[in-house]
């Protein structure tokens, strides 16, 4: 008789085969924010989020950042937005700026949501490093407060005006309530960048991240 493989073994069939492999260097991260939002009339929202990343594992500075979002609700389930991110580095500085969209379709005890967007950075002078990201996740409401999610995001630089697959994010955590307006987010992220060369470097990201919204 043939088995039905379950929804749940099929993330663990993805996690092992993004978890193994062979890499270059190999990292453990740090990644903390703050974020607020608030809504603004005809379907418009706007949001600030300042981020501390800190990598070498987890003890030194890597970047700090603020960015601005402002978004528009086209209807229910379907967001236009468009980033703009100022970061600090140790020797650098730079600017960077997005627009996307995205759709969300809810079930009964799942959230299914598709982000898609292309950014480019600045710096130096000009705009440079322009990059088109995917990004599928999957929330479970389980309990009232508490959501677990997993996502998958894709990484294409532009290379000579042909987008290359360049990097990965797998991700899970859980979203937590803490009142109606404040909620706090912990997660793991397992990143591969540099896909295009042969051993990929491999990071592991832990973070958290304090919502609200008034």
């Amino acid at each position: 008789m043939k088995k039905k493989v379950s929804k749940n073994n099929v993330w663990f069939y993805l996690f092992f085969i993004l978890l193994n492999g062979n890499y270059g260097a190999e990292d453990l991260q740090s990644w903390s924010s703050l974020n607020i939002e608030t809504k603004l009339p005809y379907s418009f929202k706007i949001g600030l989020e300042q981020e501390l990343r800190l990598n070498n594992q987890a003890s030194s500075f890597q970047q700090t950042f603020s960015e601005i979002l402002l978004s528009y609700i086209v209807k229910d389930g379907v967001k236009l937005f468009i980033p703009f991110r100022y970061a600090i580095y140790n020797e650098k500085v730079k600017q960077r700026i997005s627009f996307g969209g995205s759709f969300q379709h809810n079930l009964k005890l799942i959230d299914l949501k598709y982000r898609t967007k292309i950014q480019r950075t600045h710096k130096n002078g000009d705009f440079s490093d322009e990059v088109f990201i995917n990004k599928f996740s999957i929330q479970y409401k389980i309990i009232k407060k508490i959501k677990p999610f997993l996502s998958l995001e894709l990484f294409h630089l532009n290379h000579k005006n042909h987008y290359k697959f360049d990097e990965s994010r797998f991700s899970l955590g859980t979203s937590i309530d803490l009142s109606r307006k404040k909620s706090i987010k912990v997660f793991y992220i397992l990143k591969k960048e540099k896909i295009i060369q042969i051993n990929p470097d491999k990071i592991h990201v832990l973070g958290w991240s304090f919502n609200y919204k008034w």
